[in-house]
């Protein structure tokens, strides 16, 4: 069960409570904003319920969900079986929803219009990689996501984020600070500011090393 951040009494379903209750839903906090552009860069559905909106996230581990679930704090319902798996190969499909909040009415990925650090880390944390040695570079292979790469090296360039892109024919001769690649949707952030994104992030080198 969920607590209310304002009266203190905990609900089954908070948005329920929200909807007939006298307590008001709060604003959201700069974690949870964080945490919900992570999830919609990745690719959770956005349900319309009436005047407001609510996320929704699959996922076949539990615990990944409630994970998220406990990042998200009081805007997360716990997570529930949305599919029960028919034989022992397959595993059980997995659901969490947000109580209904103005603030998660995103329409896709490119509506996050700001990367945050909390943001940031996480996308890091699970897509980036350290290529090369001495002087490698990262990159962050959004192929499985809904936000593409070129969205991201508009995010990055605005906090000042330099990134590398090979457009011509055939293989890309690398330099000595970045290792190109050939999807579109691997960014690629050469040397000196991938040491100072991760910086940012709260991350460090050894956190992004294959």
């Amino acid at each position: 069960m969920n607590r209310c951040p304002q009266c203190g009494d905990r609900f089954e379903r908070l948005g329920q409570h929200y909807a007939v209750g006298r307590c008001d839903r709060p604003e959201l906090s700069d974690r949870q904003r964080a945490v919900v552009e992570y999830l919609i860069l990745l690719g959770a559905n956005v349900r319309d319920d009436g005047a407001e909106s609510r996320l929704e996230v699959f996922s076949t581990k539990r615990w990944r969900l409630a994970s998220v679930a406990d990042a998200l704090g009081w805007l997360a319902n716990s997570p529930r079986r949305h599919v029960e798996a028919t034989d022992p190969a397959s595993s059980d499909m997995w659901a969490l929803t947000s109580v209904p909040h103005p603030s998660v009415a995103y329409d896709g990925p490119t509506d996050v219009s700001q990367l945050r650090p909390l943001t940031a880390r996480l996308v890091l944390t699970e897509r980036a990689t350290w290529v090369g040695t001495l002087f490698g570079s990262l990159h962050v292979d959004l192929r499985g996501f809904d936000v593409d790469g070129d969205h991201l090296r508009s995010l990055l360039a605005s906090e000042g984020v330099a990134t590398v892109r090979y457009d011509g024919d055939g293989y890309a001769e690398d330099t000595h600070t970045a290792r190109y690649h050939w999807h579109p949707d691997v960014v690629v952030v050469p040397h000196y500011d991938a040491l100072e994104l991760l910086e940012w992030a709260g991350l460090s080198l050894s956190d992004v090393a294959d």
